[in-house]
């Protein structure tokens, strides 16, 4: 998690706007040709444990971690305390369980378990690659001696083959990121009675508490990530 705590201390001393700051750690990997740097933020997102024990079911660890980020970003971006909604409701609580999912499901369509089968292992999928400044240089230098060896090889053939899969080698070991990558559409969310992964209903929608969204139920935490300013993914104020 390095690489997005120093994201953190550079946006700290370049005075980047909260807004911004909150917009690209909640989803960065979700903006229009995300850099980089905009994806490594969105590690805000990984601050969860990562279960490496035998034996351990993977759908109630990636519960485990979508609950953690509901918790972390409600508590740190809105100043509510949802988690004591994600078993039942409470009389007093101006937030009901129903609505607790509702929220659950803007962070519900990242492809992971939570879980790493060998604990050897410091991290799992997703994750992002991050070269160094020296390593981009020399993978850039690489493609560029690529290109140019492709133009002498010209009509084709095995040789030109061969330098395209080198090309393509090189480019998804720099370039290769599943932290960006989520599911086509929205996943199906349930409300989890007491909790639990095996008893469920239906739910996706905003909290009652906050300003309704338009145009339909939220899809992404993009969405989510413009209700503590009022930013727009892909624009400013």
């Amino acid at each position: 998690m390095w690489p997005w705590r120093d994201w953190v201390i550079r946006a700290f001393n370049d005075n980047m706007p909260f807004d911004r700051f909150a917009l690209e750690q909640l989803a960065g990997d979700l903006l229009p040709d995300a850099t980089i740097a905009q994806r490594v933020a969105t590690g805000f997102n990984r601050n969860h444990s990562i279960q490496s024990e035998g034996g351990v079911i993977n759908e109630e660890y990636r519960v485990e971690t979508v609950v953690d980020r509901v918790e972390t970003t409600t508590a740190v971006f809105l100043g509510l305390t949802f988690g004591c909604a994600r078993c039942h409701d409470h009389k007093y609580d101006p937030i009901s369980q129903r609505e607790f999912y509702e929220f659950y499901a803007l962070f519900n369509n990242v492809p992971e378990t939570a879980h790493v089968g060998n604990a050897d292992k410091l991290a799992d999928n997703p994750f992002v690659k991050v070269p160094s400044v020296a390593q981009r240089k020399q993978m850039e230098w690489h493609r560029a001696e690529i290109a140019e060896r492709e133009k002498k090889i010209g009509g084709g053939g095995a040789a030109k083959d061969s330098a395209k899969g080198i090309g393509g080698a090189w480019a998804s070991a720099a370039d290769g990121d599943d932290h960006g990558r989520v599911e086509p559409g929205p996943g199906k969310t349930f409300v989890l009675i007491v909790g639990s992964t095996i008893s469920q209903a239906p739910s996706r929608s905003a909290p009652g508490c906050r300003p309704r969204l338009v145009n339909g139920p939220p899809v992404r935490r993009a969405t989510d990530s413009a209700w503590p300013s009022g930013l727009s993914v892909g624009g400013t104020r």
